[in-house]
């Protein structure tokens, strides 16, 4: 994220990048070390809700196999475009119809070229599409006729009935 960041938006003095979150010490102050003027390092947040309401974007550029993104998710949620790698399930949350939204794992200059383009465009229509598709997607009630189904297989397999 930050050699996307810093190969091209961290030139643009309106645009600020935002990185919630912890780590090990010294992996923070050596991402800290490699940051533009325009990123600021928010910390742990309690509730993470403030951050994407203030944010145009939200990118999940994960280089590793997601078996579930909640980050995406809780951004639309938000309002907040999400861009996400092509890792795991994060293809699936973002859905077929908005592939503008994925980019290659490992990819840097597609993610910043991506996040450019984005802040470019007006999303809004995106935005409400992306945010209807997740609302039927993945709803309470799907999630929780999900839940019974496994746990009545579950049932089944322990005790045959």
């Amino acid at each position: 994220m930050l050699e996307a960041w810093n190969q091209g938006c961290a030139k643009d003095e309106d645009a600020v990048l935002l990185i919630a979150g912890t780590g090990k010490p010294e992996y923070e102050a050596k991402l800290k070390a490699k940051a533009a003027m325009n990123v600021r390092f928010l910390g742990g947040q309690e509730d993470v809700r403030p951050v994407y309401r203030a944010s145009d974007l939200t990118a999940v550029p994960s280089l590793v196999e997601e078996v579930f993104g909640l980050i995406p998710i809780e951004a639309v949620a938000c309002g907040t475009l999400p861009l996400v790698s092509d890792s795991g399930f994060l293809p699936e949350i973002i859905g077929e119809k908005n592939i503008q939204l994925i980019h290659r794992r490992g990819d840097v200059k597609g993610l910043q070229q991506q996040i450019e383009k984005c802040l470019r465009d007006d999303n809004d229509e995106l935005s409400r599409e992306l945010r209807n598709c997740c609302k039927k997607k993945f709803s309470k009630e799907l999630g929780l006729r999900s839940y019974q189904d496994t746990l009545t297989t579950l049932l089944y397999i322990v005790t045959g009935k």
